[in-house]
């Protein structure tokens, strides 16, 4: 069965597309067995409509979820006709297929790396930068310890700071 997506709300940056996009009912997803999803991959800033794009597998309940492919439409001399072509993603993975999430991550430790900062500049300071309140709150988590607080969370003065994960990490037996 083929089914379209749910349209992304208006001004949405792009992201990979995951189970909840799938519209209607939950049914659709309980019963099939497996879910395959053509996405978009993000080549760099100027994405051609007509590049590459990402197979992968959302759901699957037959067996282990393999790697994604990268999958190619390349047109045939003198002919309207396109031919697939497959490649592993390992090909094709660089960094402008991070989540927004790993995006956020990255930005959060570039701006706490010169000092720490009040939460409600940080929260602004994304906002300008197009992340959200859910992906900054969701970056910090992805960071674990690295993003900690200066006198602790809801009191006043405090700050988040960026702590390298090597000053943290147990030293080597």
């Amino acid at each position: 069965m083929i089914h379209h997506l749910r349209k992304p709300p208006r001004g949405l940056v792009t992201q990979p597309i995951s189970m909840h996009d799938l519209r209607g009912s939950g049914h659709l997803v309980a019963m099939a067995r497996t879910i395959m999803a053509m996405d978009v991959l993000k080549t760099g800033p100027d994405d051609d409509p007509n590049g590459p794009r990402l197979l992968k597998l959302l759901k699957s309940n037959l067996g282990k979820i393999p790697k994604p492919l990268a999958v190619h439409f390349d047109p045939v001399a003198d002919s309207a006709v396109v031919q697939l072509r497959y490649e592993q993603l390992d090909q094709w993975h660089n960094e402008s297929t991070t989540t927004l999430t790993e995006q956020c991550a990255d930005w959060l430790v570039s701006l706490l790396t010169a000092e720490p900062q009040p939460y409600a500049v940080i929260r602004e300071a994304a906002r300008e930068a197009g992340f959200k309140e859910n992906v900054l709150q969701n970056a910090r988590r992805q960071l674990g310890g690295q993003i900690t607080d200066t006198v602790g969370p809801r009191r006043k003065g405090n700050k988040w700071q960026f702590v390298h994960p090597e000053a943290t990490a147990p030293p080597d037996p």
